[in-house]
């Protein structure tokens, strides 16, 4: 659930899949776990996600990356895997996660 896998840029891909490349992870003292995907040579940003329960059915995940060089035209993708499906009429959009209102709102 809410894996990184691919990482583009303009005419560039870094690495093969998100879960095969080096990384590091910890838990945090208000019970977050946090992801770090260390600069290589070969991937010139390092990427973190922290990962947190904030109701037993709604899991936070803030992405941050740090670019080494620039990287134009850049994005991330993550899959997102469920074993039910989300019910019909639930949205996120940016303005609902920056005002802390909640993932699904109807």
């Amino acid at each position: 659930m809410f894996s990184y896998y691919r990482f583009l840029g303009t005419d560039r891909r870094w690495g093969t899949m998100g879960w095969q490349m080096t990384k590091t992870a910890e838990r945090t003292s208000d019970g977050a776990v946090q992801v770090t995907w260390p600069a290589q040579p070969e991937q010139p940003f390092e990427l973190s996600a922290t990962y947190k329960w904030v109701q037993p059915n709604a899991l936070n995940v803030e992405t941050a990356v740090e670019a080494k060089r620039d990287l134009p035209n850049f994005e991330v993708f993550i899959g997102s895997y469920f074993a039910r499906p989300p019910a019909a009429g639930c949205t996120l959009t940016r303005a609902l996660y920056q005002d802390g209102a909640g993932a699904c709102r109807r």
